[in-house]
């Protein structure tokens, strides 16, 4: 069976499914909450390619206190996209879904779980 996605006069995805569609929208960056069930707020980086083939963008995922009121941690994300320039990798990444930016967020929360582990 065909998804509505399929079918090419479907409607397009909310402006807010996408991490950038959600910046344009609200103004402000989309909280999560953790596989360790801590908030989190998340925003783009850029750096060189580590090959010098253009950049990488990761996600940077801000950790808030219980109450908000204060920043507490960081963790980052692998690298979520890649472009000729730093532009064009942040807005590569802000073409993820949010859904994929929460697989990304606990992707990371787990790496550091495993790390300190170690």
């Amino acid at each position: 069976m065909a998804s509505p996605r399929d079918n090419a006069d479907a409607d397009p995805a909310p402006p807010d499914l996408t991490l950038g569609g959600y910046l344009d929208r609200h103004q402000r960056a989309p909280a999560f909450r953790g596989v360790d069930d801590r908030p989190y707020t998340v925003d783009v980086d850029t750096e060189p390619a580590p090959d010098g083939g253009g950049h990488v963008a990761f996600l940077v995922f801000i950790r808030w206190a219980d109450t908000g009121a204060g920043i507490m941690d960081h963790t980052e994300s692998r690298d979520v996209a890649r472009g000729a320039t730093a532009a064009a990798a942040k807005a590569a990444a802000l073409g993820l879904s949010l859904y994929q930016v929460k697989t990304e967020l606990d992707q990371a929360i787990e790496r550091r779980r495993q790390a300190l582990e170690e």
